[in-house]
Formats: C-alpha cells, sequence, structure tokens
C-alpha cells in the first residue's frame, strides 16, 4: 500500500504517461483548461465550445490510438511521435473547419462524427491486423484495454463522488458555496485524473505484456450474453418467417435491430476467445466457445438478407440519406464478416475490427467527401425533383404555396418530402434549404403537414369557450376593459396522450400558463370554419388568451387521433407588460 501512496511513484506514473503518450497528454490538459476557463465564464461562442469539445476529444483518440498500434507494430520512436502529431494536426484542422463554416452542427454531422469515434474507440481496443499476432497476445491485449478503461470510469464515479461529499460538507459546516472552486476540483478530479490513469494503464500491445489469460470476460460472455443474442435472434426469426409467409415488406426499423444484434454477435465472439486462448477456460467453455464462434455468425445471414431487403426498399422507394448509406455499408460489410468467420476456422479478428475502422473512418473524416455530405446532396436533388413533378419548379418556392402543394399530392409522398426537407434544414442555418423554400423558420415536416393551420391577419370577430358554446360578440383590438394584446405566434409542440389528456397545462410568458381544451380543438371541423377557442389563463386575473391557429399531428402507426400540438393566438392582459405587441 505504501508504494500506491509514495508521491515518488505518483512523479514516476505521471512521467510514464507524458513519455508513452506525450500529444495525448498534451491535449488532455488543454482540454482541462478549457474547460476550467469555461466554469470560470470566460467569454466563448457556441460555435468556440462545439468546435473545442469535438476537436479535442477526436484528437486524443487518434492520437491514443496512433500510439498504440505504433509499438504493436514495434515502429521506431520517430515515427510515433509523428502518428501521434498527426492527431493534433487533425484536430486543429477541424477546429478551424467547425468553427469558420459558419453554423452548428446538425444531425448529419452528428452521425458522421459518431462514426469516427467508433471507429477509433475500435483502433484502441484491437491489435493491428499485420504480423498476425496470436489469438493470446489480442485476447490480453483488448482485455487490457477494457480493464484500463473500466478502472478509469470507477476512478471518476469515485473522485466525482469524494469531490461532491466534501464540498457538500464544507456548505454545511462552514457555509461554503464555492460553486465554480467545486466545479474546477471536479473536472480536476473525475476527469483529469481518470484519463491520465486510462493512458497509464494501457497496455502497448508488444509481448512484454504477456500474462494469464482471464477468464471472467469469457464467462460472462458465454453465459449471460450468449443466451440474451439467441433469444433476441430467435425473435428476428419468427419475424422473417412471418415476412417470408405474408410476402410483405419488413419494417425500415428492421435495419437497426439487426445492426444491433449483429454488432452484439461480433462482441460476442471476440469475448469467447477468451476460451479458445491458451490458459483460459474448461474444455466444455472451449468447445461451446468453438462452436459459437463459427456459427452464430453464419445464423446472421439469413437476418443480413432480411436487413437488406428493409435498407435498400427504403433506399429505393425514399432516395439516399446519410443514415441509410451508412446503415447499407454496414449491412454489406456484415456479410463479408459473417461469411469470412463462418469459412475461416482460426479468423483474425483483428483484421475484422480493423477493416471496420478503416471503411467508416474514411466515410465520416474527410470534410466534402463523407457520406454526410453525399446524403444532403442526394437528398436536395430528390426534393428538388419532386417539388418540380408536383408543379413548383420555379424555385424557391413560398413556404405558404409549399404547403398547399403539399396537401394535394398523396400522402406517403408529402410525408416524404416534408421529412426530407425537416432533415435539410437547421434551427440556426437555412442554407442547404435557402434555394428551394423561401421561409425564415425551421421547416418542421409536422408543421408541413398539418392540415388544421388557419392564420389569421387580425383578431377574429366570434370564439367558442372550451364546452363549444359560441359566442358572436365581437372583439376590437383592444377590447374594452383590457389594457393590452400580444400575438404569439405556433412555437411549441407537446407530445399528447389522447386518452388522458383531455386540457394541458402550456407556460406562455411572464410565468403565465394557459390551459388548452385539447378535446375541444380536436372535436372542430375545419371544414365548417374555424373560431377562435377561448382558453384559461392561470397566474394573472384578468387575462384571457384566444387560440386563433393550431395543428393537431396525427399519429397514423398507433392509431391516435393526435399525439401533438402547437397553436398560436392573442393574449388580453388587464396589466401592461414589455412582452405585449400593441396591435
Amino acid at each position: 500500500m505504501k508504494q500506491y501512496l509514495s508521491l515518488d511513484r505518483l512523479k514516476e506514473s505521471f512521467a510514464s504517461v507524458i513519455r508513452r503518450f506525450p500529444v495525448a497528454s498534451a491535449m488532455i490538459f488543454v482540454y482541462t483548461a478549457y474547460g476550467v476557463c469555461c466554469v470560470w465564464d470566460a467569454p466563448t461562442s457556441r460555435e468556440f465550445d462545439i468546435a473545442a469539445n469535438v476537436s479535442l476529444s477526436l484528437g486524443i483518440l487518434f492520437s491514443t490510438a496512433s500510439y498504440l498500434w505504433c509499438s504493436a507494430l514495434r515502429a521506431s520512436a520517430r515515427t510515433s511521435a509523428v502518428c501521434q502529431t498527426t492527431g493534433a494536426v487533425l484536430s486543429a484542422v477541424n477546429f478551424c473547419y467547425i468553427l469558420l463554416r459558419g453554423r452548428y452542427l446538425g444531425y448529419t454531422d452528428a452521425i458522421s462524427y459518431a462514426t469516427a469515434y467508433t471507429a477509433l474507440a475500435t483502433a484502441i481496443f484491437f491489435l493491428p491486423p499485420i504480423g498476425s499476432p496470436s489469438l493470446a497476445r489480442q485476447w490480453r491485449y483488448s482485455m487490457g484495454v477494457t480493464g484500463a478503461v473500466c478502472f478509469a470510469i470507477v476512478l471518476a464515479v469515485i473522485l466525482g463522488a469524494f469531490t461532491g461529499i466534501v464540498f457538500g460538507t464544507l456548505n454545511i459546516l462552514f457555509g461554503i458555496t464555492g460553486i465554480r472552486l467545486s466545479s474546477t476540483v471536479w473536472i480536476l478530479l473525475s476527469g483529469t485524473v481518470p484519463a491520465l490513469a486510462a493512458l497509464y494503464r494501457l497496455p502497448s500491445g508488444d509481448d512484454s505484456d504477456a500474462s494469464e489469460g482471464v477468464s471472467g470476460p469469457a464467462l460472462f460472455t458465454k453465459n449471460v450474453l450468449l443466451p440474451l443474442a439467441l433469444v433476441y435472434a430467435a425473435i428476428l426469426y419468427v419475424y422473417g418467417l412471418k415476412i417470408l409467409f405474408t410476402f410483405d415488406l419488413p419494417k425500415g426499423s428492421v435495419s437497426m435491430m439487426v445492426t444491433g444484434l449483429v454488432s452484439a454477435v461480433l462482441v460476442i465472439v471476440y469475448g469467447l476467445q477468451g476460451y479458445l486462448s491458451e490458459s483460459a477456460g474448461t474444455e466444455r467453455g472451449r468447445r461451446i466457445a468453438a462452436a459459437a464462434s463459427r456459427w452464430l455468425p453464419a445464423a446472421m445471414l439469413p437476418l443480413l438478407v432480411l436487413m437488406s431487403v428493409a435498407i435498400f426498399y427504403r433506399i429505393n422507394e425514399y432516395g439516399v440519406t446519410p443514415k441509410r448509406l451508412y446503415v447499407a455499408t454496414f449491412n454489406i460489410w456484415a456479410y463479408v464478416v459473417a461469411i469470412y468467420l463462418t469459412v475461416r476456422r482460426e479468423p483474425a479478428l483483428n483484421i475484422v475490427a480493423a477493416s471496420f475502422a478503416g471503411i467508416f473512418f474514411l466515410t465520416s473524416a474527410l470534410p466534402g467527401f463523407n457520406y454526410s455530405t453525399w446524403g444532403l446532396n442526394a437528398v436536395r436533388e430528390k426534393v428538388k425533383t419532386e417539388l418540380a413533378e408536383a408543379g413548383l419548379d420555379n424555385m424557391p418556392v413560398e413556404y405558404d404555396a409549399l404547403k398547399a402543394a403539399l396537401a394535394k399530392l398523396p400522402r406517403a409522398k408529402a410525408e416524404s418530402i416534408a421529412e426530407d426537407l425537416s432533415r435539410l434544414d437547421e434551427w440556426d442555418n437555412h442554407s442547404a434549404v435557402a434555394d428551394i423554400v423561401k421561409s425564415d423558420e425551421t421547416l418542421y415536416a409536422w408543421k408541413l403537414l398539418s392540415d388544421n393551420d388557419v392564420v389569421t391577419e387580425e383578431v377574429p370577430t366570434a370564439y367558442t369557450d372550451a364546452k363549444g358554446k359560441v359566442d358572436g360578440g365581437a372583439l376590437s383590438p383592444i377590447p374594452e376593459g383590457y389594457a393590452s394584446v400580444a400575438y404569439y405566434a405556433p412555437y411549441m409542440s407537446i407530445a399528447l396522450t389522447p386518452e388522458r389528456d383531455k386540457t394541458i397545462e402550456m407556460m406562455l410568458v411572464d410565468s403565465l400558463s394557459i390551459r388548452i381544451p385539447v378535446d375541444s380543438l380536436a372535436a372542430l371541423d375545419p371544414a365548417a370554419g374555424f373560431r377562435a377557442v377561448k382558453a384559461d389563463v392561470s397566474g394573472e386575473a384578468g387575462a384571457a388568451f384566444y387560440i386563433t391557429e393550431y395543428s393537431l399531428r396525427a399519429e397514423r402507426m398507433l392509431g391516435k387521433p393526435y399525439c401533438r400540438i402547437s397553436l398560436g393566438g392573442y393574449l388580453f392582459r388587464k396589466q401592461t407588460s414589455n412582452n405585449d405587441i400593441p396591435k
């Protein structure tokens, strides 16, 4: 115990981390300094924050993977330094790219970066497929990485809890409430220290790391993960048989289900290698591991066919998107891997891991030459073609003209166009749709498809109350007895449960809330002429709110009459407020 608490031992460990991972360590320190600056309110833009977080984390992973692979391949110290430095250079390039692009990261960007993270993590957890490392060596290395990561997570939880307890105690006993100080300590103890500890415990990947085989992960894989995967595979097989006998097309969600199962099977196959290594497991365990490692991938082939039908049918019917490109690529890659694991009696699993890391990193990392860019361009061209076929060939089209055109199209076609436009548009940047639709507001699919939106230029002349009673009294711009009137455009969408939500409470402004008679709105017949619906206001005596426009979005798959609501209208108040907009 004394050696672990020794200051000399800590210095030696710290120096070892700096020697092995100089670039990754430096980037961790930069990341720490950035986090501390954020805690102490250093002025940064949101674009800067996103660029810093994404670039630094990717740079740390890339530099770490570079060292581990160079070490496993016994590359020279100079080569290792160059490869690690490349990670810092790419991180800086990515930082400038995000910062100068003029908009935040969107959904499709997130897919690309998530794929890059996954590829780099895979490269860290597996040895490079060069030199044909032995099965035992591959197993020891991966278990060493897993142990280092788990140790860092446990250390982060313990030190984070310790930080909370210490500063909570100081607050209770001495009234010390230093939020910034406690946050700074938390970053150092629960972030920086565990990250450096993980680097220190990472194996180098060479033969000097030899140790006894680890049976714990192999036991967990065989006794827990393998049975669960078999049960889930049986469910998908039953669904596949149903599709076969009913001659129906599989649902699009099947693609993600099969993707998850195939990923789990690959984890299981690798986890079972502990039984096949030179020193782990029993004879019975080795027989089960050998059979499962060979035949479980083969059992995935029919499910991969089911996945192919689902994903490529959607691509054929609805076009290419970044997500579909990634899923289709995974599907093709999984075919090759499943066949390879079945045919090859002693497959090199590190080749499987390296092929995954290489393919998905290359399809995500290069700006302008990745699946996000290709997918978005394909979606843009598809939308333009479909709008031209609908008679809107003079682009950009007006928002109201677009809604009117969608209302005349078959429902499936209208939903496809609306979802594509929503996928292209982002709330803070409309450049991807600027040459297609004239609109300063974000394009939401549910709003483009809503049939009940009624936009009024003036205050309506009649209304109904929550019970449907009509009052024909005229409303002046500011009725007698009120000090002001303010208009609120549709600005909120709330999930509903039709069986329960007869009325809902929605926050409006200045701590005011309105009670919306959802059941009354749902019962109105738009064809009979829309009348403003009065909603009770709580939080201020005498205030009144009249709903003049709304949309109730149906959930066709669940058979619900509506599942979301968005609305706008006029707030009449007895008192003046800075938020009011006089009419």
